[in-house]
C-alpha cells in the first residue's frame, strides 16, 4: 500500500535517531510524546483527533515510536504514518470521558509495560498543552514503579533545526505565500468585495 506521506522514511528515521540520542543523554528510556506537532514529526500522523487521549511512545529499546490514539483514528494513522501495523495501538470508545472510571492513560501504561518500562525512567510533556494533570496523575497511579521526569520541549529544540528536505518545503511554501499576496495586492480596489478578492487568491 502506498502511503501518502509528506517525506521520505528517511527524513523520519533521522528525526528519531536525534530524538533518541537526546534522550539517551539525559537518561530517559521512554519518552511520552503528547503534543500533536511532536507526534507528527516522529510520525507523520496528522489529524484533528487531539481533543481525545492520545501519545506516542518512543523507548529506546524499539525501533519504531508506539501511535496510540481512539480506535475510530487508525485509519488515518494507518496511512498516514510509515509506522508497522502493530505499532499502531487504539483504545474503545469507552474510555472517552468515562463515567466508568476508565482511564486511556491506563492503555497507555500497559503498552509502556510492553515496552519493558514498568520501572524506566519515563519522559514527559509536563508544559504541552495536551498533557492534563489528570494523565499526569493516571499514569503515575498506573506506573507507580517508573520515575517520571520531565522532557517538556525535548523535541521542540530538535525540530528547531531544519533538515535539508523541510527547507525545501518551506521554500516552496514561500513561493507559494508570495503568489497569493502578489494576486491580492494586484486584485484589491475600492468597491471590489473582500469575498470577491479572497476567491481570486485562492482560485488557482
Amino acid at each position: 500500500m502506498q502511503k501518502p506521506l509528506p517525506f521520505e522514511q528517511a527524513e523520519f528515521a533521522a528525526r528519531l535517531t536525534a530524538v533518541k540520542k537526546e534522550m539517551a543523554k539525559r537518561g530517559i528510556d521512554i519518552l511520552l510524546l503528547s503534543e500533536p506537532p511532536n507526534q507528527n514529526y516522529l510520525t507523520g500522523y496528522d489529524s484533528l483527533s487531539f481533543y481525545t487521549p492520545q501519545m506516542v511512545v518512543v523507548a529506546l529499546s524499539h525501533e519504531e515510536p508506539v501511535w496510540i490514539a481512539r480506535f475510530m483514528e487508525r485509519p488515518q494513522a494507518m496511512m498516514g504514518t510509515y509506522l508497522a501495523a502493530e505499532n499502531i495501538r487504539t483504545y474503545p470508545d469507552e474510555y472517552v470521558n468515562s463515567h466508568a472510571g476508565l482511564s486511556a492513560y491506563d492503555v497507555v501504561a500497559d503498552i509502556v509495560k510492553e515496552l519493558d518500562g514498568e520501572t524506566a525512567r519515563i519522559g514527559v510533556e509536563m508544559g504541552g498543552y495536551y498533557y492534563s494533570a489528570r494523565a499526569h496523575a493516571d499514569l503515575v497511579r498506573a506506573l507507580p514503579l517508573a520515575t517520571f521526569v520531565d522532557a517538556d520541549l525535548l523535541v521542540n529544540w530538535i525540530r528547531i533545526v531544519k533538515s535539508p528536505a523541510e527547507l525545501v518545503c518551506m521554500r516552496q511554501a514561500g513561493r507559494i505565500a508570495d503568489a497569493m499576496i502578489k494576486r491580492g495586492v494586484d486584485t484589491i480596489e475600492p468597491g471590489v468585495r473582500e469575498c470577491d478578492i479572497a476567491a481570486f487568491i485562492t482560485s488557482r
